[in-house]
């Protein structure tokens, strides 16, 4: 259905970084005085700051991910300074962004956020190829009839180009997809193949 990114967001106070390449140069100098926070273990913030401490490499090794019992929580974290970090969806966070509570320091797809245009890539800021996100999309036991596929492909994809629908999509950051449900079990493999691959080299395990 669609897919959003996430964004690296810091405490104002806490944090002289205005941009990516900055926080890594202040990792690098002070390590302990950082945290990422994140929504729980094995959620999509905290498999994205293992995935961006193992790119980023030495300058951020000591810098811990602390879990949070959900967003809400992990976000307000970075608001009251307990932690000065956090990998978030823009809809989370955007908000406090815009009223300066928090300042938004790169966003984790390739391409820009048309909301806040400004805003680089993690590829941008040095780091090519770097790219995670959420994404939803609808699926149904493997023995449904293909005639139920199909319609229940084209009323989705008849929904998300409604201009409506598009319009408040992307007032929230999500970009809409609507591709095919061979496409969809395709990229659903490769996000597997992904993350088991990342999980594996960096030697997570259930909690």
């Amino acid at each position: 259905m669609a897919r959003a990114p996430l964004m690296f967001i810091a405490n104002p106070a806490k944090v002289r970084a205005s941009n990516l390449r900055e926080l890594i140069s202040e990792m690098r100098s002070n390590p302990k005085q950082h945290a990422f926070s994140n929504a729980g273990y094995a959620t999509w913030p905290h498999l994205a700051g293992e995935m961006f401490r193992a790119r980023v490499g030495d300058a951020a090794a000591d810098v811990p991910n602390v879990a949070y019992r959900g967003t809400g929580p992990a976000v307000a974290a970075v608001v009251s300074g307990e932690v000065t970090l956090m990998i978030v969806t823009p809809l989370a966070a955007m908000s406090m962004v815009r009223a300066g509570r928090l300042r938004a320091l790169a966003v984790t797809s390739l391409n820009r956020l048309s909301t806040l245009p400004g805003l680089p890539t993690v590829a941008e800021s040095g780091y090519p190829g770097f790219e995670c996100g959420f994404w939803w999309g609808f699926l149904v036991p493997a023995n449904t009839p293909k005639e139920i596929i199909a319609t229940l492909h084209a009323a989705t994809v008849a929904a998300l180009k409604q201009p409506d629908v598009a319009r408040r999509l992307e007032e929230i950051s999500f970009t809409p997809v609507g591709d095919t449900p061979e496409a969809f079990g395709a990229f659903i493999k490769a996000e597997i193949e992904k993350w088991g691959r990342i999980v594996r080299e960096l030697g997570l395990s259930a909690d």
